[in-house]
Parts: C-alpha cells; structure tokens; sequence
C-alpha cells in the first residue's frame, strides 16, 4: 500500500508536539491513554498521545525476537480501541490527523516480523553451537545411565545434529512464507503444520516453533489489517467533513481522500465496507477467511472498525 497523503498540502508545518515520555512505559501512560478515550484531552493532544503510543509499539518491534513483536502488537491494539472512540466523537486537525497516518506507515511495515523471526532463528543456532562446544556436560545424565559415556555422547550428539538440520530447514520455510500476505500464505502454512505432525519426538523444537511463527504471522497480518482499517476510516472521516455525509461504497474515497484501497490481508479482496445509520462500518474477513457479517466475536472471526457517526 502506498505511504500516507497529506489530507490537505501543507508546507513549512510541524506535525503534532512530541508528546511520547521517554523510556520505559508504565502506567502514567496508560491513564493517558484512558483519559483521551474519555475525552478529557482535546482532539489535537488526544491524537499526538496515540500517535506517541503507536510510535511506542513500533519501537517494541524493532527488537529481534517475535516475543517483542507480540508486546507490540498488543500495545497497538490498545492505541486502536482507544483511536475508534476518539474518532467517533471528533474528527482531529488535519496535521494531528497527518502525523497518525504516517505512524500507521510505519507500524504496518512487514520488516519488523521478519527481523523478529529472524532473531529466534539465530538465537537456536546460538543454542545449538553451545551444546556441541560445551563438551559432554549437559549430556552426561543421558550417558552416565546407559553405561557408556563416549558412544552415548556421540549418539546425543548426532541427535542434536538432525534436530539443528530439520529445525533450519523447517524455519527457513516458515520465515518465507511470512514474508508474504496470509491469503497467500495460508495454505503453505497449513501444509508445514500437517508435515511437523508426524516428526519425531527427537525434533521437538522443530514442532514447537512452526506453530509459533504461524501464530507470530497471523497476529501480525491482523496488526497490518487494523492498521489499513484505521487509515481508512480517518479518509472516510474527512470525506464526510468535506462532503456532510460518508460514501456509499468506499471507491468513492479514490483517489483524492486515499490513492488505492488496500486489500485484505486474509482474503486478497477489498475490505467490506457499509453504512450504518449515520455511521459506518468495515472490516477484515479475519484468520479464519470467513465473512461473518462484521462479527468480532466468533472464533477468529471478523477484525471490526465501527463508526456510530
């Protein structure tokens, strides 16, 4: 999807005051956070307060593990539960507005996954190199019972060997197919998960990571689709004020509120998108690829922005 157009062109402005604390977050942030939902803060520090905590998940991903990457994604669904009050009772300056669609930019980077992924991956290898350089220690136990230590080292250690082979082989894959959008990935994963069913116990790290970078990549195609979900509504939100009313169907919005509409991360289709009553609502088919209605309920069901006005 492109980056973010400037809802209207400005030069020589500055977008919203930095209001991100510096170091770790706590609570402070938190009651922020609760106090924009409310309305407490105007529309143009609400926004920079969310802006700072997208800005916040963002900079949780840009650590080389996948568990960095889950903390930020749950740290963003914050900021969007938080975005979808805000903007059902205000719309925020258009600068203020600027600055949270180049910060959804910048989240929905594919990059940050695959770093994560990445840095697991070397992690095992790390691991891996231990084990043989250490000596027979950690695998003394295993000798000391069946009796004969150098013939049992040398089996363990060999051991080790195919369970370092088939956990590359099966990671590199894993890592390949996140590198793609879920409705084209789907099925390959589904494919790699029935193949580990039937390894043996021995390749017990290879069974245990594939599913997690399954799980890694469907948790972050629904970070990608909320981010789209959230730009999209921010568009549709400034169609209204230049137009005194929401679009029937959302091509209406291209190309002057928004130069393409992207697609659905878990179906390859647009996003569905209706009106109703004074608001609107769109949505994601979610991970299990099924249009249910606008449903957030149902087991992976439908990823759901709505909007009452």
């Amino acid at each position: 999807m492109a980056g973010p157009v400037p809802l209207t062109p400005r030069r020589g402005v500055k977008g919203v005051p930095d209001v991100a604390p510096r170091g770790r977050k706590g609570d402070g942030d938190m009651q922020a956070l609760k106090r924009v939902e409310a309305g407490v803060m105007g529309a143009w520090l609400g926004i920079g307060m969310l802006a700072a905590g997208l800005r916040m998940a963002e900079g949780v991903k840009h650590q080389p593990d996948s568990m960095s990457q889950m903390m930020g994604n749950a740290c963003a669904w914050i900021c969007f539960k938080t975005l979808q009050s805000v903007l059902d009772q205000r719309f925020p300056p258009e600068i203020a507005a600027e600055r949270l669609l180049a910060q959804l930019g910048q989240l929905r980077d594919r990059k940050h996954l695959l770093w994560g992924l990445q840095g697991d991956r070397c992690v095992m290898i790390a691991n891996f190199d231990l084990l043989r350089d250490v000596g027979s220690d950690p695998l003394q136990p295993w000798a000391s019972e069946r009796g004969s230590s150098d013939r049992w080292a040398f089996i363990d250690r060999s051991m080790l060997l195919l369970e370092e082979v088939a956990y590359l082989d099966l990671m590199a894959r894993a890592i390949e197919l996140a590198a793609h959008p879920r409705y084209e990935s789907q099925e390959a994963f589904e494919q790699l998960l029935r193949e580990i069913e039937g390894m043996s116990e021995l390749d017990m790290l290879a069974t245990v990571s594939i599913p997690a970078v399954d799980g890694a990549h469907r948790a972050e195609e629904r970070l990608v689709a909320q981010c789209d979900l959230a730009e999209i509504a921010i568009r549709l939100k400034h169609y209204q004020g230049k137009t005194g009313s929401y679009p029937q169907q959302l091509q209406d919005i291209v190309p002057e509120f928004l130069p393409a509409l992207p697609v659905d991360r878990f179906s390859g289709d647009p996003y569905v998108y209706r009106r109703e009553g004074d608001g609107f609502v769109i949505y994601s088919v979610g991970v299990n690829g099924q249009d249910d209605g606008g449903d957030p309920d149902r087991k992976d069901g439908d990823i759901v922005w709505r909007s009452s006005r």
